[in-house]
């Protein structure tokens, strides 16, 4: 919600400075300038029939049905869409995984096994992140390119859309899932009757709660305190394990690069190497 009041807001502030900028020049008697026309030429690889242009009458011109072009964006939705929910699947998955694993442990006596558990369940949804993240973005990069767009600017907009929306929905669904939806799907099948923000799905009171929280927390509060902690841990998990990753690889490529170009330095000086 932050990021999309963000970016309205931002929009809305540079139109109406664009407004504002035009009143003053009126006031001042000054017209505002129109910006001049520009025709953008189409894409390298954009293809369709050769034709005479039905407005400037020229020979040559690529022609590619509108028809078939929105037949190609329907079929690349339904792709996206197919992807996205096996995302989504997965997240659930991991859920579900992590209250199958905990099914024979008392959390009061092996919470150490507990916490290693949601720790497996932490680097899961991290794993599962990063993979989906690296497959759609060689997916949507197909796609985008088979939707045959005329210019560069409909292919990158297309190919943005795609990419931002998906890898906004990757990278929160883990987040919303435990947030708001782990209490609705797990609340009835989780045997584990502590450490988990699902299990406060189970009892209708506040004594109920207290009971099986006996040990951990005194009040029904104090209880769900106990849950928001094990779903930021989770969180804080998954980000550490993120930015690590990215601090490997960004390593690794530049320590890559720097032994190619030694070699290449070595091999132009002494060509014997």
């Amino acid at each position: 919600f932050n990021t999309l009041l963000l970016s309205w807001w931002g929009a809305w502030v540079l139109a109406r400075w664009n407004h504002g900028e035009k009143d003053l020049l009126i006031h001042q008697g000054i017209l505002p300038k129109s910006p001049p026309e520009f025709y953008e030429p189409d894409r390298l690889r954009f293809k369709g029939e050769k034709r005479r242009s039905p407005i400037t009458g020229v020979e040559g011109e690529k022609y590619f049905p509108q028809l078939n072009r929105f037949i190609r964006i329907i079929v690349s939705l339904c792709v996206s869409l197919f992807i996205t929910f096996a995302m989504l699947a997965s997240v659930v998955g991991c859920g579900f995984l992590g209250v199958w694993l905990s099914r024979d442990y008392d959390p009061l006596a092996e919470s150490t096994m507990i916490g290693i558990i949601n720790m497996l369940v932490a680097c899961l949804n991290f794993a599962q992140i990063a993979i989906f993240g690296a497959i759609y973005k060689k997916v949507a990069m197909k796609l985008t390119i088979w939707e045959n767009h005329r210019t560069y600017a409909q292919h990158n907009a297309s190919y943005a859309m795609k990419s931002v929306v998906f890898q906004c929905i990757n990278a929160y669904a883990s987040t919303i899932y435990n947030a708001m939806f782990k209490v609705l799907v797990e609340g009835n099948v989780s045997p584990v009757p502590l450490n988990s923000c699902a299990n406060l799905a189970r009892w209708d009171t506040a004594a109920e709660i207290e009971a099986h929280y006996v040990g951990q927390c005194s009040t029904a509060e104090e209880c769900s305190r106990v849950c928001v902690y094990e779903y930021v841990n989770k969180q804080l998990l998954v980000l550490l394990l993120l930015q690590v990753l990215k601090c490997f690889v960004r390593f690794g490529t530049d320590f890559g690069k720097h032994v190619l170009n030694s070699r290449k330095k070595e091999q132009k000086d002494d060509p014997d190497v």
